[in-house]
């Protein structure tokens, strides 16, 4: 994967078939195959290489994680969610499956049963920033302000660098009347990902909402 990272994706993605072909036994290579095509958004190869994997080994969380993301990402709800669950199966206490399962479970609008996933993955793992950003997500969705802040607050305070966790607490604390301090992570979240338009769109309207005379962003 180490090649496909560096951008030599073509001669990656060979090795990668090479091994699996040198190897068909290998669960791992199966698994990093189909990690790297749906990081490449090919999804039906990953499905294949992840399917393949799961095959070679039934009792690999990780790869039916990942084939439940893929089972996602193509729209296959269903599918997904019958992932997830073998992968909890297997590995009850895997912070990642119950965080990625309860996203799935949140863009389905399963907004409770979302937010209970959040809450186990982050008994199992409190440094799991991802966890603590999508709880503030789905609080938010159940009309939980104070919950929905605190939960990006606290994703923030572990990973002052995580710039969706910081666009996140910007618009839902605009939202909640607080524009001063919406701006400084609004602002925030531009220096760290200025490519997002969606951020520079809230800073637009936050300045716009409450009507301020001069704003100078840092970038």
């Amino acid at each position: 994967m180490c090649l496909v990272q560096l951008q030599r994706r073509d001669e990656g993605l060979a090795a990668l078939q090479r091994a699996v072909e040198l190897a068909p036994a290998n669960e791992g290579y199966w698994r990093n195959q189909g990690i790297v095509l749906l990081q490449l958004d090919a999804l039906p190869g990953a499905e294949a290489s992840l399917r393949r994997a799961v095959a070679v080994k039934p009792d690999s969380a990780t790869a039916s994680n990942y084939l439940a993301v893929v089972m996602l990402r193509a729209g296959h709800f269903d599918a997904a969610v019958q992932e997830f669950e073998r992968a909890l199966a297997l590995s009850p206490s895997d912070d990642t499956v119950h965080n990625n399962f309860g996203y799935a479970l949140l863009e389905h609008g399963e907004v409770e049963r979302s937010r209970d996933r959040f809450r186990r993955a982050i008994e199992l793992n409190p440094q799991n920033t991802m966890a603590h950003n999508n709880l503030g997500n789905a609080l938010h969705a159940l009309g939980d302000i104070r919950g929905s802040l605190a939960s990006y607050r606290r994703a923030v305070e572990i990973e002052p660098g995580m710039a969706l966790a910081r666009f996140n607490l910007g618009r839902t604390l605009a939202d909640a009347g607080q524009p001063e301090a919406a701006l400084e992570h609004l602002h925030a979240a531009a220096r760290l990902a200025p490519g997002v338009p969606a951020t520079w769109q809230w800073l637009v309207d936050v300045l716009a909402r409450f009507r301020f005379d001069t704003y100078k962003p840092e970038i």
